[in-house]
């Protein structure tokens, strides 16, 4: 079921780690029940043990990135919020970055007069700016053009930020309170690169990822956590 979903997900959506990673673990847990004996001979307790409490741990982490990125904390009294890039098809948003536009518009509805920063270099398989993509998305569904600021030369989280940061800061000046969305999932991380850009006080505001990426999407975001903790990055 797992190597199914993430070949299945792979084929439809941009290729990413966590699409490898989700096909990977699949494949051998598939492995494993068609050699369950001989394995089981080969492989001793402990390290089956060590194996299925590591697996369980990662689902927990996986639980607690859902259940902390689901809890908005805005009060749609932010001057700005910030919509983190998410990859494009050609010039169209990719499913991720569509919902995460979307909640923009829910957010704008409450708060209209907020601007909306809009970051994304253009990476491979694009052919604008993610940047402009997203702005043309949030224009054809009824945000003023005025109110969006774009930043499109990053090519990471951290960029999106730290890039943005500078924009705003030389567009309003000191003390603007800020927000930013992303998928729930992503918030966690989010929030830490955030303030290593120098973000003090930032609220966050999640997307709903749909439910057939949402495995590849906590599994890719396992390991960006995890380099974040070794690299710094």
């Amino acid at each position: 079921m797992l190597s199914a979903h993430g070949l299945l997900v792979t084929l439809n959506t941009n290729f990413n780690a966590g699409n490898i990673l989700v096909l990977g673990l699949g494949v051998i847990l598939l492995l494993y029940s068609i050699f369950f004996a001989k394995v089981n001979k080969l492989i001793p307790f402990p390290f089956r043990a060590a194996f299925f409490i590591l697996f369980m741990l990662v689902f927990a982490f996986i639980l607690f990135l859902l259940i902390f990125g689901s809890a908005d904390n805005t009060d749609y009294d932010e001057d700005v919020l910030i919509v983190l890039g998410a990859g494009l098809r050609g010039d169209r948003p990719s499913v991720a970055l569509r919902s995460r536009l979307d909640a923009a518009l829910r957010y704008h509805e409450k708060n209209p007069d907020a601007y909306i920063a809009v970051t994304g270099g253009q990476g491979n398989g694009e052919t604008v700016t993610e940047a402009s993509a997203m702005a043309k998305y949030l224009i054809e569904h009824g945000v003023p053009e005025e109110l969006i600021i774009r930043e499109d030369k990053s090519t990471s989280t951290y960029e999106n930020f730290n890039y943005t940061k500078k924009i705003l800061d030389s567009r309003l000046g000191e003390g603007y309170r800020a927000a930013f969305i992303t998928n729930e999932y992503h918030i966690f991380r989010g929030g830490i690169i955030a303030h290593r850009a120098g973000f003090e006080d930032i609220r966050h505001f999640h997307a709903d990822t749909r439910w057939d990426l949402l495995m590849t999407g906590t599994f890719r975001e396992c390991l960006g956590i995890m380099k974040l903790l070794i690299l710094g990055n």
